[in-house]
C-alpha cells in the first residue's frame, strides 16, 4: 500500500552561497509498508536574490509517521534562473533589491570577461576599452643592496599620507648631482659633473646618453685642458638636456658661454680656450700674445677680406640672465646689465641685447665675464679674412693660434674714412686720432677728377683739415695685423686655406678684447646698469 504525504514546506535553512529569501516549495512524499519512500518537489514561490550555484537546504517536514521516512531533509543546488521576457532598453524588472537589465543575462559574472549568450547579452568593453592603464609603479626586490636600473636616471619622492595632499598636478625636484661622466681633470672613476667640457665629452663619446655610436672617442681630441680651464675660472654648467639637439650647434653655442672655441683639429672635435691663460689655466687678460706664424704677400694668394656690417658692430648694453640657486628650494632668475663706459664708446642710450643663460648658469661672476667678453668682441672685432698658402707654412698651426699678416693690400682700413662738416666736425665710424695723417678728399658736388690730397692733417686739433668734404686716409704703409686662426682646410688646388678673425692688440701686445677687465681705474672699461 502506498501512502502519500502532501504539505507545503518552507525553506528551513538559507542558501550557503547566497542571500536569497522567500523560496517556498510543495513536497509530495510517497511510501509503502516497508517505509521505502520517494519525494517530488514543485516551486510555489521563486523568492528573490538567488544565483546559479547557490546551495539550498530543506529540513524534514513535520507530520510524517515514521523517522525512516525522509529522515534528513534535502539539499539542492540552483542550476538555472529563469528570466522573464526581454524588455525594452528603457525598462527594468524590479523585484525587491534586484534589477535585471536587458542584455545582461549574466549579471553576476564579474570575473569571466566573455560572452555566454552572444545573441542576447553585450559586454561593456565590446564597443571600446572599459579601462585604461595610465601609470605603472614598479617595485623590485633585488635581494641585495640597491635596486638596479641600468642606463636610467632615477629620482624618487616619499610622502606620508595626509589630508593635505589632494593631488600632484605639479611637482618640482632639486637634484644635487647628475649623470656620472668621465673625469677629464683627475682621471679615475666616473663622477657627476657640472663641468661643461666633461659633459660635452660624454655627449660626443657615450653611446647611451650621447652620440658615441656615430662619433666615439676616436673622433674627439684631448679635452682635458679645456676642462681644467673651466674648473680654474669657476665656469659651470648646471642645466638639463630634455629634448633632441643639434650636437655641433649646441657645443658651439654653449662653448662660447664658457669662453671656449669649438673646432676641428686633425679631424677630431675639440674645445679650446678662446682667451689667454697662465699655466694653471687661469684667464690672463694682460698676457702678451704668442704669434705662431707669419704670412706675407710672398707666401699667400687669393686674399679675401670680409667686414662686419655697421649693424653688426653696433655697441649695446648686455643683459645677461642667470639663475640664483636655493638648495631644496625654488631658484630665481636674475638679471645683470653691463655696458661699456662712455670713454670706451658706450652710451646709456645703447640698445639692450638679452642673453639668457638661466638654464645652466648659476654664477653671477660667470654672467659678468661673459657680458664683458661679448661687449669687447663687438667693439674690437671688425673683420675677418681668408687666403691660400702652401702646406709648409702652416706646420703646427692649429685653430686658436695667432698669426701675423703683413701685406701691402691696405683695404682692411675700411672705416678710416668719413665726413668733415662745414663747421669742421669730423664724423666717422671710429674715432680717428692721427695727428699727421695724409688724406684724399672730395668736395661735395665736384667731379671725381677733382679729388685732392692733403698731407700732415691733425685730426685732434683740426689743423690742415679741409671742411665740407668726404675723406679717406691714404694707406702709405703696409698692413701689419694679428689674426686668430678659425679654420684650416685643404682647398681643391691642393693648397691650404686659412681663415682668421682680426685680433687687435694693445700697446703691450695683449688682446684688446681683454683690456679693462681688471675693473679698477684706469683699467675700468665697464659699468653695471642698475
Amino acid at each position: 500500500m502506498t501512502q502519500i504525504f502532501n504539505n507545503g514546506g518552507e525553506i528551513l535553512n538559507t542558501a550557503t552561497d547566497g542571500a536569497g529569501s522567500g523560496l517556498t516549495v510543495n513536497v509530495l512524499i510517497r511510501w509503502n509498508s516497508d517505509f521505502a519512500w520517494a519525494a517530488e518537489w514543485s516551486i510555489v514561490n521563486e523568492g528573490d536574490g538567488y544565483k546559479t550555484g547557490d546551495t539550498i537546504s530543506f529540513g524534514r517536514p513535520s507530520g510524517l509517521p515514521n523517522a525512516a521516512i525522509f529522515p534528513n531533509g534535502a539539499m539542492f543546488n540552483v542550476t538555472a534562473i529563469e528570466l522573464p521576457d526581454l524588455l525594452s532598453d528603457e525598462e527594468t524588472i524590479e523585484d525587491g533589491d534586484t534589477f535585471i537589465l536587458k542584455g545582461n543575462l549574466n549579471q553576476y559574472d564579474a570575473v569571466a570577461d566573455y560572452v555566454q549568450f552572444p545573441d542576447m547579452e553585450t559586454k561593456s568593453h565590446q564597443d571600446g576599452p572599459e579601462h585604461e592603464i595610465v601609470y605603472v609603479n614598479e617595485q623590485t626586490d633585488p635581494g641585495y643592496g640597491k635596486a638596479l636600473y641600468p642606463e636610467l636616471a632615477i629620482g624618487g619622492i616619499r610622502i606620508n599620507s595626509a589630508k593635505e595632499w589632494t593631488n600632484f598636478t605639479q611637482l618640482s625636484a632639486y637634484f644635487k648631482k647628475g649623470i656620472k661622466v668621465d673625469d677629464l681633470i683627475n682621471g679615475g672613476d666616473k663622477k657627476a659633473s657640472n663641468n661643461f667640457v666633461e659633459i660635452a665629452n660624454a655627449l660626443l663619446t657615450d653611446s647611451t646618453l650621447g652620440a658615441g655610436e656615430l662619433i666615439g672617442s676616436n673622433a674627439v681630441g684631448d679635452l682635458s685642458k679645456a676642462a681644467k680651464f673651466c674648473e680654474k675660472n669657476n665656469f659651470t654648467w648646471d642645466g638639463i638636456i630634455s629634448n633632441k639637439i643639434n650636437l655641433r650647434n649646441f657645443l658651439h653655442e654653449h662653448g662660447t658661454y664658457n669662453l671656449l672655441d669649438f673646432t676641428v683639429i686633425g679631424g677630431k672635435f675639440n674645445l679650446i680656450p678662446a682667451v689667454p691663460h697662465d699655466t694653471e689655466y687661469k684667464i690672463q687678460n694682460n698676457k702678451k700674445i704668442e704669434v705662431s706664424a707669419l704670412f706675407t704677400d710672398g707666401n699667400i694668394k687669393d686674399l679675401q677680406v670680409s667686414f662686419l656690417s655697421p649693424e653688426e658692430r653696433q655697441l649695446f648694453k648686455a643683459n645677461v640672465l642667470y639663475r640664483e640657486e636655493k638648495e631644496n628650494g625654488f631658484s630665481e632668475t636674475r638679471s645683470l646689465i653691463i655696458r661699456l663706459i662712455d670713454t670706451q664708446g658706450g652710451s646709456s642710450t645703447d640698445p639692450l641685447e638679452t642673453y639668457d643663460l638661466s638654464g645652466f648658469c648659476t654664477s653671477r661672476e660667470q654672467a659678468r665675464i661673459y657680458a664683458q667678453y661679448i661687449l669687447k668682441l663687438r667693439k674690437e672685432i671688425d673683420h675677418g679674412l681668408s687666403f691660400k698658402t702652401a702646406p709648409q707654412y702652416v706646420v703646427n698651426l692649429i685653430p686658436g693660434d695667432y698669426f701675423r699678416l703683413v701685406s701691402e693690400a691696405t683695404h682692411v682700413q675700411r672705416y678710416d674714412n668719413g665726413v668733415v662738416t662745414k663747421e669742421g666736425q669730423v664724423i666717422s665710424k671710429d674715432i680717428i686720432t692721427d695727428t699727421n695723417a695724409n688724406i684724399y678728399y672730395w668736395e661735395v658736388g665736384t667731379s671725381v677728377e677733382k679729388v685732392k690730397e692733403a698731407n700732415g692733417v691733425n685730426f685732434v686739433t683740426g689743423a690742415g683739415l679741409p671742411k665740407g668734404v668726404l675723406f679717406t686716409l691714404k694707406n702709405a704703409v703696409t698692413s701689419n695685423r694679428v689674426y686668430k686662426v678659425e679654420t684650416i682646410s685643404y682647398s681643391e688646388d691642393g693648397l691650404i686655406e686659412v681663415s682668421g678673425s682680426h685680433a687687435p692688440l694693445t700697446s703691450t701686445g695683449s688682446l684688446a678684447i681683454l683690456e679693462g677687465w681688471d675693473g679698477t681705474p684706469p683699467f675700468k672699461h665697464f659699468e653695471e646698469v642698475l
